[in-house]
């Protein structure tokens, strides 16, 4: 039987930091998976193809989230705004 000689990866090294920047630079672009959930829908939005499709108005409330792994490293990033909402009606 062979001895196990490689050590599982840890954040002291800067492989592992690499990944994980990659991967949040990625997540705060377009990355796979993403979900898109408006109002009262938390999360993992999937409509069926039989149902109408979503019109977003003003006051909706958006949610996106949004992921990427490079190798196991994962990084996530959630984001919300309001449909016509402007930083100068904050």
């Amino acid at each position: 039987m062979a001895d196990k000689e490689e050590q599982e990866p840890t954040p002291a090294q800067d492989i592992v930091v690499t990944k994980y920047k990659m991967a949040g630079d990625m997540v705060n672009g377009i990355a796979f998976p993403t979900c898109v959930s408006v109002n009262n829908c938390i999360c993992h939005f999937s409509p069926l193809k039989s149902e109408p499709d979503v019109i977003l108005k003003d006051g909706d409330v958006v949610k996106v989230d949004l992921g990427a792994q490079i190798d196991g490293f994962i990084a996530v990033a959630a984001h919300t705004l309001v449909i016509g909402a402007s930083a100068n009606s904050i």
